[in-house]
């Protein structure tokens, strides 16, 4: 197979990720380096990144992750930042599909799938992420057609899907205990329920802070069809099929 596809199987990273490691020379095979993604893998060889060994997982993990806040989505920090894996399943080549910032919270899927890593997070699939959000002041109405429509932020055009005042569900059982707790004396205007499927980078609090508003709290509680639901911050439970992004 060839060695991007390979990479993915091994959990190293998705395919366009892999790609990356090979053309900046972080791959070897049988301890020539690779540049050529055209290079193909057999049985026999020996494949390394940054010089360790690889080879295809035996066991495919998807698990929801409940991400607290202040933590970073990478293996590592140069400033010593507390990193969500430390709080996962180790040597596993555990990867995150998609990121959230570091003062973002809830739910991020997390894989040792390449392939898998690779197809959700692609942008043809216009999975939608759903996100309660704490604001600095009353949410003006009005503002959600601005929003839905659509603003160019930074040259680019930024849109919601949805976004309107939090309204409890069924889902968000936890929450409905968590929200009142940080910040204190939160108005119910303050808070809206926002739906989105693109992938810009912070682009829900760059978007408010368009219309001058400021996110205090930004918690995902929906990917596709895979909700937050009780999961507590730094738990998380494996997907098992049932549950389809």
């Amino acid at each position: 197979m060839r060695i991007n596809r390979y990479l993915a199987r091994c959990g190293v990273a998705s395919r366009r990720k892999a790609e990356t490691l090979v053309r900046d020379g972080r791959v070897t095979k049988n301890g020539e380096i690779v540049r050529e993604l055209s290079t193909t893998v057999e049985e026999a060889d020996r494949i390394c990144v940054d010089g360790e060994m690889v080879s295809l997982l035996s066991e495919r993990l998807l698990l929801a992750y409940h991400k607290p806040r202040g933590l970073v989505c990478s293996h590592h920090d140069p400033f010593g930042a507390p990193l969500i894996y430390e709080q996962l399943p180790q040597n596993k080549g555990l990867f995150s599909i998609g990121r959230l910032d570091r003062d973002t919270e809830g739910l991020l899927l997390i894989t040792n799938d390449g392939n898998l890593g690779h197809r959700v997070a692609h942008p043809s699939t216009e999975t939608e992420k759903e996100y309660i959000t704490v604001l600095d002041r009353p949410f003006t109405i009005t503002d959600a057609e601005t929003l839905t429509r659509g603003i160019q932020v930074d040259g680019t055009l930024m849109r919601m899907d949805a976004v309107q005042y939090y309204v409890a569900n069924a889902n968000d059982a936890l929450w409905e205990r968590v929200l009142p707790a940080w910040p204190p004396s939160v108005a119910p205007s303050c808070v809206v329920r926002v739906v989105l499927h693109e992938g810009h980078k912070r682009e829900i609090r760059r978007l408010f802070r368009a219309l001058h508003y400021r996110v205090r709290r930004l918690i995902r509680v929906r990917i596709g069809r895979i909700i937050l639901g009780d999961l507590l911050p730094g738990a998380y439970r494996p997907l098992d099929g049932k549950e389809e992004i």
